[in-house]
């Protein structure tokens, strides 16, 4: 209804909604294009996702790929506020190892979307042990070896970059391709 300033007498307030006339509030959504990046273990993990332009902030959720998967939301094993409707990233640290999902929702005020989306999926998988294939070398000086180390398990989701380094750089020296050469 259109209303005329000689219709408004002793008005307190007037609440003006910023949506077209016979519209209500759009629904709250969740993010799309969420993606999540194991970098290492013990850094986190990268996530991002594309920004909801009617969003005040955000509330990404993580759940086990269990609780996920069976439908079971009522308990996250993360749950991280992101005030800013301008973020389209943030780090999930400290989650021990296994297969997690996470969600991002638009929060508008104090309102949240009950619509999680599809989410993605991640794996943590920290490396165990570290071995090598030779437990001792003889060499006479000059000599050279090469050794060769496993990380376990193979499909870690940690660095595997490898830094060798001699104990005793007077008695043998080591390269960054472990090839060991006696002094």
């Amino acid at each position: 209804r259109v209303m005329y300033k000689s219709d408004i007498t002793n008005v307190q307030h007037i609440y003006v909604a910023p949506y077209a006339l016979g519209t209500s509030e759009p629904a709250l959504k969740s993010a799309s294009n969420v993606k999540a990046n194991v970098n290492d273990s013990s850094y986190g993990v990268d996530v991002t996702w594309n920004k909801i332009s009617s969003a005040s902030g955000y509330i990404m959720e993580v759940y086990t790929a269990n609780d996920a998967e069976s439908g079971n939301f009522s308990s996250p094993v993360k749950s991280i506020e992101i005030r800013k409707p301008t973020t389209t990233s943030s780090k999930i640290t400290r989650l021990s190892a296994g297969n997690y999902y996470v969600y991002v929702k638009e929060k508008r005020g104090d309102k949240v979307s009950t619509n999680r989306g599809t989410g993605t999926k991640f794996y943590i998988n920290p490396i165990t042990s570290i071995s090598l294939d030779k437990t001792s070398l003889g060499m006479v000086v000059g000599g050279k070896n090469k050794l060769t180390a496993t990380i376990n398990p193979s499909d870690t989701t940690d660095n595997k970059t490898l830094k060798w380094s001699s104990s005793n750089t007077d008695v043998a020296t080591v390269d960054q391709d472990g090839n060991v050469t006696a002094l």
